[in-house]
């Protein structure tokens, strides 16, 4: 019982290093740091969401997912849009460019909780 238990983790992993390894090489042949990639991620994942709910999400301060966002919306990988619910607030969206490029990569979305390892990697 115990092999089986370990043979189903093996292939997880396996399956989480082959993404993983995707992202990475598909972030490096687009110029995108491993910071950024992250929260391209995580906008896939939640798609319409604050700036303040991704700094959360990535663990880091306002003030740098700010520069963050804005270096991603340069390159035409998001949107901010206005939020319909409360016109003082924008949210950030996926670009087309970024909607479309991710189908590149089948289940970038379920990576979102592990992408900080990727991180390391770059």
């Amino acid at each position: 019982m115990a092999d089986d238990d370990n043979t189903g983790r093996f292939d997880r992993l396996g399956a989480l290093a082959g993404l993983l390894g995707g992202l990475a090489l598909w972030r490096v042949e687009r110029g995108i740091t491993a910071h950024q990639a992250e929260v391209l991620v995580h906008v896939l994942d939640a798609g319409a969401t604050s700036a303040a709910d991704l700094s959360r999400r990535v663990g880091i301060s306002t003030a740098s997912m700010s520069r963050l966002l804005e270096q991603v919306e340069l390159a035409d990988w998001i949107v901010r849009v206005p939020d319909p619910r409360d016109a003082r607030r924008v949210l950030v969206q996926p670009s087309k460019r970024l909607a479309a490029e991710s189908s590149a990569l089948p289940g970038l979305g379920s990576v979102a909780a592990v992408v900080p390892i990727a991180r390391t990697a770059g």
